[in-house]
């Protein structure tokens, strides 16, 4: 398998507590990106951030209060995971990630069949994305340690877990999961 790790909507929104549409447990979840970003890194995985970029007047705006506008700080993605010079970042208007044409013409240039899925929101972003590629025929694992979710209502994270199962997501702590891929990247 080839795998390819995405980073989705680590943003200042999102992660700091004055962030415009604040994710409780974002903050939990840096330190476990950042061993993931660094290690899968060092194995010559390619990363991909996924990132909110909205106008105002965006259709989502309807929905949630107004985040992650284009130029502002507000977009910007957290300065403890700052992208690495060789890591792809592609901005987003929507909720799922392959709405954005060049998210799978990135995917498939790297020739990646197998994503590793981290961020925000697990029952928004997280999960819309996560089903995308499952459409795509691509395997996927979400870390469980490396995402948070907002639970607007309750039940909606643990909903999300179950439909994303049903489609045939993985859930993988890191420690797991860096365990697992050092074994299939060695069958591979």
């Amino acid at each position: 398998m080839k795998p390819a790790l995405l980073i989705i909507d680590m943003l200042v929104d999102f992660v700091h507590e004055d962030g415009a549409l604040h994710v409780p447990g974002a903050q939990e979840a840096i330190p476990v990106i950042r061993k993931v970003h660094d290690t899968l890194r060092e194995r010559g995985v390619p990363i991909l951030y996924l990132c909110d970029a909205h106008s105002l007047d965006d259709p989502e705006m309807a929905d949630w209060p107004p985040h992650a506008i284009q130029g502002t700080k507000g977009a910007e993605i957290i300065s403890s995971l700052e992208p690495a010079p060789d890591d792809l970042v592609i901005q987003k208007t929507h909720i799922r990630g392959f709405d954005e044409p060049e998210v799978a013409e990135k995917i498939e240039e790297l020739e990646a069949d197998y994503l590793i899925i981290t961020g925000v929101a697990t029952e928004y972003c997280v999960k819309e994305t996560a089903l995308q590629a499952r459409k795509h025929g691509l395997a996927v694992t979400i870390v469980t340690d490396g995402v948070a979710g907002v639970e607007r209502n309750t039940g909606d994270i643990e909903g999300a877990v179950k439909e994303l199962r049903l489609a045939g997501v993985q859930f993988l702590s890191s420690k797991e999961l860096l365990g697992d891929l050092e074994g299939r990247v060695h069958a591979a």
